[in-house]
């Protein structure tokens, strides 16, 4: 079970709810048709593939609705460096592999 707050406009549900019913729905026939079935089993969207039987358009994305959404739910960016310095010295520290 999908277990992400991504919400897109247009979508009925998360994003991951969306790629779940993907991978549900998706029948293995050929190597892409298998790649997007294991995207979607990961919950990985393919945001680069806009031919037939991909993400973008089983899902009725468009660039403009996924920016949307990335650019509502961007951090500040003093957030983003304060986040980005933690994680800095938590890998100095040793706490963190990379």
């Amino acid at each position: 079970m999908a277990s992400d707050n991504i919400m897109v406009v247009g979508l009925n549900g998360t994003l991951g709810h969306n790629l779940e019913q993907l991978y549900e729905e998706n029948n293995i026939g050929n190597k892409k048709s298998k790649y997007f079935f294991y995207l979607s089993r990961n919950m990985v969207l393919d945001m680069t593939d806009k031919s037939r039987g991909s993400h973008i358009i089983k899902l009725h994305l468009t660039m403009e609705k996924l920016n949307k959404y990335k650019y509502n739910n961007m951090m500040e960016k003093e957030e983003w460096q304060e986040s980005t310095k933690q994680l800095n010295a938590l890998v100095k520290k040793g706490s963190l592999h990379t």
